[in-house]
């Protein structure tokens, strides 16, 4: 079946279906290089209701919805989504301040020249080196990262992603999970800004549910599964949920 469209006026025409390196991923607006895998599924509860002698319903009644999901980070260092969560967290401390529609220009990255879909996640997060150093300094007991000693001893008795003990500002990540907004395609239209996504479709109000690491001896890199349940999907991903 060809994926061409119509020739009609005023129809879009698709030249293509999209694959997986067609899509960006971004947490907030930030683009997490690592995701190679990503799943969403949203159910909504419907139920029929029968009136006397029905063999068919005739009405239904609509319940509450949720959606779950997951999705898989290559392993690079240990903390690193902890460092993506950190870098969110220093952004939200008001629930107007969680999305950086300014520092989200898919076709110029801050510095004003080159491409932000080619900046790597270590690039966009300030001293990502010494973050990620410093978990992996704390689990062997070194004294030189306190902070990151800190924030496994407040796992304790706190939340594993979103410790407010360990890290004040997780509070509203915490209330609130984050959103994660998924771009299709690039087109160059000048009126949308270049390089900008055909199509995009948001997950809002995320909140990380599990982690799992899964290793085996086939060569394939090592990856980090994470699931995750979400408040809605193609919501605003300006506004927190």
């Amino acid at each position: 079946m060809s994926g061409g469209g119509t020739n009609l006026v005023g129809k879009r025409k698709y030249a293509n279906y999209y694959s997986g390196t067609d899509i960006r991923i971004y947490f907030g607006d930030k683009w997490v290089d690592e995701i190679v895998e990503i799943e969403w599924s949203m159910q909504e509860q419907v139920a029929p209701i029968f009136g006397f002698s029905s063999y068919t319903w005739d009405r239904v009644a609509r319940g509450n919805r949720i959606v779950q999901g997951s999705f898989s980070i290559n392993f690079k260092e240990a903390g690193y989504l902890q460092t993506i969560m950190n870098s969110l967290s220093s952004q939200m401390t008001s629930e107007d301040v969680w999305f950086n529609p300014s520092g989200f220009n898919l076709g110029k990255d801050s510095s004003g020249g080159g491409n932000k879909q080619k900046t790597s996640v270590e690039k966009l997060i300030k001293n990502f080196a010494d973050l990620a150093d410093g978990y992996e300094n704390a689990i062997w007991g070194s004294t030189s990262s306190k902070e990151s000693i800190k924030t496994l001893e407040a796992r304790k008795k706190d939340s594993f992603f979103n410790s407010v003990q360990a890290n004040p500002q997780n509070k509203a990540l915490k209330d609130h999970g984050f959103n994660i907004l998924l771009t299709f395609g690039n087109t160059g239209d000048a009126s949308r800004g270049a390089a900008s996504p055909i199509t995009t479709q948001s997950i809002v109000g995320v909140q990380l549910t599990g982690v799992s690491q899964r290793i085996d001896p086939s060569g394939n890199p090592i990856a980090e599964v994470y699931t995750f349940i979400a408040k809605d999907v193609s919501g605003n991903v300006n506004q927190a949920y």
